[in-house]
């Protein structure tokens, strides 16, 4: 199942694509982003502009999280591989204030928590992983209506952060088949829809 790519930004609504220069493209020689000192400063120079970010192979440290989380107009953020050097991403107070998409796709990342108050215009959260995961406190996203997980179990915390939510939130979970299987079936690796969640009237319901 292919990770969807945010919409394509404006004159008015940029996106900013940063990656390291052997990520984007080996042949440069240009210096890398991934140190902070480049990379924020490069970001935070058209921040009133800025409404998606998509991070490959920066590595950004806490701080510069913490920096990017305060940019407020970012309303699509993607995390793909290499992007951040943390295995906890903690979304606080305050932060994402105007984010209604969240992408990741980084194995760095097992854990997403959200504190009461951080991206309160969160809608919906993609995410794919190869390992055991946690996702906690999404019960405090007033507009979160849909989840998406690409990996082999729910990450932890889904079920119970749903049952505290006040809406009806969606969460697809895709399971990925085998590589030998997919790849002698379709002549590529795949992944195919686990089941869907609806979760409604207190009352878990599985769509196979």
């Amino acid at each position: 199942h292919p990770t969807p790519s945010p919409p394509t930004g404006s004159a008015a609504n940029p996106t900013a694509h940063i990656a390291t220069a052997d990520a984007a493209n080996p042949s440069l020689s240009a210096p890398t982003t991934s140190s902070n000192n480049i990379l924020l400063p490069r970001l935070l120079s058209d921040a009133k502009q800025i409404s998606k970010v998509t991070l490959r192979g920066t590595m950004l440290a806490e701080d510069g999280m913490r920096t990017l989380a305060r940019m407020e107009n970012i309303r699509c953020l993607v995390l793909l591989h290499g992007s951040y050097n943390q295995s906890r991403l903690d979304l606080n107070k305050d932060e994402f204030a105007k984010l209604n998409l969240l992408i990741v796709n980084c194995p760095k990342i097992t854990e997403i928590k959200f504190e009461h108050g951080s991206a309160p215009k969160l809608e919906k959260i993609v995410w794919t992983f190869d390992q055991r995961t946690t996702l906690s406190g999404i019960e405090h996203l007033p507009r979160l209506k849909e989840l998406e997980f690409t990996g082999h179990s729910l990450p932890d915390q889904v079920k119970e952060g749903i049952d505290k939510h006040k809406d009806t939130v969606h969460c697809t979970h895709y399971k990925p088949e085998r590589q030998d299987q997919t790849v002698r079936s379709t002549g590529k690796e795949d992944s195919v829809p686990s089941c869907l969640y609806i979760w409604k009237d207190k009352d878990w319901r599985r769509r196979n």
